[in-house]
């Protein structure tokens, strides 16, 4: 195991320390636990100080271990002492050392002005990770995604551009950030609905909700002013977090029919599981649509696919389509019939496809107690019945391509194009870049077949003119959304593109 050889750090002071130490001992316990012996564990970015490590274990058996030892850590350590290269330089020399049980965690989460590009680098190089206290923690999920990225020099084009865009973050940002507390109190997200949202909070939930996603003022004012409800009720605010200036990404698109099988089948796979543990959450990732409260949420639940409905009515006249002319319509991504019910109501025939049984029998039950006759599911099991989907005038698809890797989202894209009668429209939403995003069907596989979890994609836009070029369409319009929610460096888009008669 190597490392940067110019990795410094200065020790954080003493009430951070004790914060921190506090939350390692937690982890190491759990740690302890788990593996039933002593934890290996691997501090870096402490080369001039004293570890932490090392009064942790006058406290608790623990097996300190260095850079150059061939033993597989149990927990790893990195400072927010590194800078962003060294940062990136040392989860590349210590990914292959890791494995689905290692803890990945350092400091830094509500210290920005220690090591701003913490969070850029968890969302770009590990992805999957959680806080607690001020660590944060990487999940299995996160370290196989870090395994599969390209080697560093493919990549440093990249670590270079972000480094270069923190660092002129850091002079623009003249005033020092102040430290903010580690939970919100619920009378507290109250009054910054009351404020930023001129309403009441709806309910209990929607307080929780916040407790348990927002770790400091920060986050819960971003995760209100991001919102689709405060951006329609400012419409004048400029809501920009796409420049001219992100570099390429690097995403394999040509695939064998075997490869995207084994891509189809993977996705299904975690499908079918959500759709058997938490199928209303899955479709909208809120604690109020968990088993466990859905009893009183379903009504909610299927209200919230009436404004998709009428945003996607008013999209049509916006480009001069009549949407009473459209009589049939295909909706890709179903699940349990959340848009399909309000589509119904709107086209003569409606057509529900989903990779997913499990969400298709809850959607198969709810509208038949709402008493639809006018709707008809079927499952999507193998490539070609992509390639096989009923003929209708519109085809519908929102926040369901992004959980499927590139290969298939160009799939079901060309599917949906093929499958639109003469003058039919496609409305549908796909991410078109994420800065660090990466793709290669045999690392993808590798890592992460056989995981079940909700996954996120894109699509380059190029890609989707020339999928729309070939089947003889015509884009009528693309505009940014915020499906994906608002993330430095990302793009959402909503696509409308009509077949030509």
């Amino acid at each position: 195991m190597t490392t940067d050889p110019s990795l410094t750090g200065r020790q954080s002071d003493s009430a951070d320390t004790a914060a921190l130490l506090n939350t390692l001992r937690s982890l190491l316990t759990n740690s302890i636990s788990r593996h039933g012996r002593t934890p290996r564990v691997l501090e870096l970015g402490t080369v001039d100080s004293k570890p932490l490590v090392a009064e942790l274990s006058r406290e608790m058996p623990i097996e300190p271990i260095n850079d150059k030892s061939t033993a597989t850590p149990d927990v790893v350590i990195i400072h927010p002492q590194l800078g962003f290269s060294s940062l990136v330089r040392t989860l590349y020399a210590i990914r292959n050392e890791l494995t689905d049980n290692t803890l990945l965690c350092g400091p830094g989460i509500g210290q920005p002005g220690q090591w701003p590009g913490l969070q850029i680098a968890l969302q770009q190089f590990i992805q999957d990770f959680q806080y607690e206290d001020r660590f944060w923690i990487a999940l299995p999920t996160g370290i196989a995604h870090l395994k599969g990225l390209p080697p560093f020099e493919d990549i440093a084009d990249l670590v270079h551009q972000v480094e270069t865009d923190l660092h002129v973050e850091q002079q623009d940002n003249v005033q020092p950030i102040p430290k903010q507390p580690s939970s919100m109190a619920p009378d507290l997200i109250a009054t910054a609905i009351r404020i930023l949202l001129d309403r009441e909070p709806r309910d209990a939930n929607e307080i929780d909700d916040n407790v348990k996603h927002c770790t400091d003022m920060r986050s819960l004012r971003n995760n209100i002013i991001r919102s689709a409800e405060f951006k329609q009720q400012n419409p004048t605010l400029l809501w920009l977090n796409f420049s001219a200036d992100e570099p390429p990404m690097k995403i394999q698109l040509d695939t064998t029919e075997d490869e995207r099988q084994s891509l189809l089948h993977h996705i299904q796979s975690s499908w079918e599981h959500l759709g058997a543990t938490e199928p209303h959450w899955s479709v909208l990732t809120s604690d109020k649509f968990k088993q466990e409260h859905i009893a009183n949420n379903e009504d909610a639940f299927y209200q919230t696919g009436k404004p998709n409905v009428e945003s996607l009515w008013q999209s049509l006249l916006r480009n001069g389509i009549d949407p009473t002319a459209l009589k049939t319509c295909l909706e890709y991504g179903c699940g349990l019939g959340r848009v399909t019910r309000w589509l119904a109501e709107r086209f003569d025939q409606v057509y529900g496809y989903d990779i997913s049984r499990a969400h298709l029998t809850g959607a198969g039950d709810y509208l038949r107690r709402k008493e639809f006759q006018n709707v008809v599911l079927r499952h999507i099991a193998t490539p070609s019945d992509v390639a096989l989907l009923e003929k209708t005038d519109l085809v519908y698809s929102v926040i369901v391509l992004q959980h499927n890797p590139p290969p298939i989202i160009a799939m079901i894209v060309r599917g949906l194009l093929m499958s639109l009668n003469p003058g039919g429209i496609a409305y549908f939403q796909v991410p078109t870049y994420q800065r660090g995003y990466y793709f290669s069907c045999t690392g993808y596989l590798t890592n992460f077949g056989g995981k079940k979890s909700m996954e996120m994609h894109v699509l380059p836009q190029a890609e989707v003119f020339n999928i729309a070029y070939q089947a003889d369409a015509q884009v009528l319009e693309v505009f940014e959304d915020s499906w994906t929610g608002i993330v430095n460096g990302g793009r959402s888009n909503t696509f409308i593109i009509r077949k030509h008669d």
